[in-house]
């Protein structure tokens, strides 16, 4: 049994060959086939101008919803195998970096690689991208 876990921008992905998550397709040879299935998706809250998320940053909007995430999923964030984070135009001091603070403060273990990207309104569907390539390639499994 091979799996691999991935927190992508706010999205949880599961690669596996068997799973309790799902019921397993087989294909016509009666075998069990692989994929990448996301098991939990939350977002960053849209706020107001001055709103009540003023006091905020984006690492900490991120925290929130990766947070939510996990719980969602009921996945240990110690098993994430790597961190994509999208965020446009990194403003707050503590943005430089943000894949991997929100990564840390999520607890996730500290030897995971994060990668924040910024491809404007494409940032999040990226991160989709460079997740699921990531698993299918087979560049980090659990086992």
């Amino acid at each position: 049994i091979s799996n691999f876990y991935s927190f992508i921008s706010h999205f949880l992905f599961l690669h596996t060959h068997t799973t309790d998550y799902f019921k397993v397709k087989k294909n016509n040879n009666n075998n069990i086939m692989s994929g990448v299935f996301i098991v939990a998706a939350k977002r960053t809250p849209f706020g107001a101008f001055g709103g009540s998320l003023k006091n905020l940053s984006a690492t900490e909007l991120g925290v929130v919803s990766t947070q939510a995430a996990f719980e969602a999923s009921g996945i240990n964030p110690e098993l994430v195998d790597g961190v994509y984070f999208g965020n446009v135009i990194q403003s707050s001091p503590d943005a430089a970096y943000m894949a991997r603070h929100v990564a840390l403060k999520s607890g996730i273990p500290i030897s995971t690689p994060a990668l924040t990207i910024n491809r404007l309104c494409g940032s999040g569907f990226e991160t989709l991208v460079q997740g699921a390539s990531a698993i299918r390639l087979g560049d980090a499994s659990i086992t």
